[in-house]
């Protein structure tokens, strides 16, 4: 059923359909969203090139800016 589905897509049927949890599972995501956000925030920049190595898909640079996207639209969501 989920074959297929863009990225949004599929969060959007997790989030409406989780078929155990419920609206748990909304919490869930966003928890390690925040989490993984605040990991990648903190990190020592030149560990995060580290750990990325000679990655050809994503830049250590776009992973910290996607990072500080999520903790800034979690910060202001509520504003």
């Amino acid at each position: 059923m989920t074959k297929g589905m863009t990225n949004s897509e599929f969060v959007e049927h997790v989030f409406d359909f989780a078929p155990t949890s419920g609206a748990a599972a909304q919490l869930f995501a966003l928890e390690a969203i925040r989490k993984q956000a605040e990991k990648i925030i903190e990190m020592d920049f030149e560990d995060l090139k580290k750990a990325f190595g000679p990655s050809p898909f994503i830049s250590p640079e776009i992973w910290l800016a996607a990072a500080n996207d999520w903790k800034e639209a979690m910060e202001n969501r509520n504003k």
